[in-house]
């Protein structure tokens, strides 16, 4: 467990959130927070009866107050919200994504259908559009 993933889960406990919200929001086992938690003695403050429903920041775990008739905010700053997305790009879901096979080398891709992509790289481009020998494997 990194400092900077001790630090979410204090504040995330202190601000009331549950073990199981807390390991699935940092992809920790339940039990690995509540161990850490019981050793440090870090329990939740006591609610306010004013406070509206918490929900935390994505990438730092900060508390994010929900406001009403409003969709809940994910991520307490743009800061936080780039940096989380350049960190999990893999889990984006392309579902819309169709196969396609490369118009020089014959490579398998993943493209959009609005891109009309032809080719799997930018070096395939260069040696289909300028010439250069045809090569087997797809070039960096």
């Amino acid at each position: 467990m990194t400092e900077p993933e001790k630090s979410i889960i204090t504040r995330m406990r202190e601000g009331g959130a549950t073990y199981a919200s807390i390991a699935s929001h940092l992809t920790l086992s339940q039990n690995t927070i509540k161990s850490f938690c019981q050793r440090k003695g870090i329990q939740p403050l006591p609610k306010q009866a004013d406070s509206a429903e918490l929900c935390y920041c994505a990438q730092c775990g900060q508390p994010l107050a929900r406001q009403e008739n409003r969709k809940p905010k994910r991520f307490c700053s743009n800061k936080c919200r780039s940096h989380w997305w350049n960190r999990h790009r893999k889990e984006l879901s392309k579902k819309t994504a169709v196969i396609t096979t490369c118009a020089h080398c014959g490579n398998r891709f993943k493209s959009y259908p609005q891109e009309c992509r032809k080719y799997c790289c930018h070096a395939c481009y260069i040696r289909a559009r300028f010439g250069g020998e045809r090569h087997v494997t797809k070039a960096g």
